[in-house]
């Protein structure tokens, strides 16, 4: 593997994870950026596929107030497909819980663990996410 194959992957993993701070902290536009122009986010439930950031946009500004939401990361593992693509495939225990006011949030079970499967694509301003998928591995 050589150095520049490092950074591919150091630079994936960051997005992910920025993208799952910016969900916790309620920072749409962060979220949001994180995808391409027309990326697409497949979450379970039966609800349609997200397509385009202006309707993930709208899903997640229309998200419940008033809660503290937390997704804690497990592993993350990176597989570069070409020098313009990847996949993501990581893990994250879900708590959420009402909430308002200072932390600390009463403490609660987890509601959910998750998979999530993302496609990236390297873009003029850096990897983004062209495709998500989330599986609901447990469920409270």
């Amino acid at each position: 593997m050589v150095q520049a194959d490092l950074l591919d992957k150091l630079a994936c993993m960051d997005l992910v994870e920025k993208a799952r701070r910016a969900a916790d902290e309620g920072d749409v536009d962060a979220f949001v950026n994180s995808f391409t122009e027309d990326g697409v986010w497949e979450r379970p439930g039966g609800a349609a596929p997200m397509k385009g950031r202006a309707v993930i946009r709208t899903t997640m500004a229309n998200l419940p107030e008033g809660r503290v939401n937390l997704h804690v990361g497990g592993g993350m593992d990176v597989t570069l497909s070409s020098s313009n693509a990847a996949t993501v495939v990581s893990q994250v225990t879900f708590y959420s819980t009402p909430h308002t006011g200072p932390l600390p949030a009463p403490a609660v079970p987890p509601s959910r663990i998750l998979q999530y499967t993302d496609q990236l694509v390297r873009t003029p301003d850096g990897w983004r996410i062209a495709h998500r998928t989330t599986t609901w591995v447990f469920s409270a």
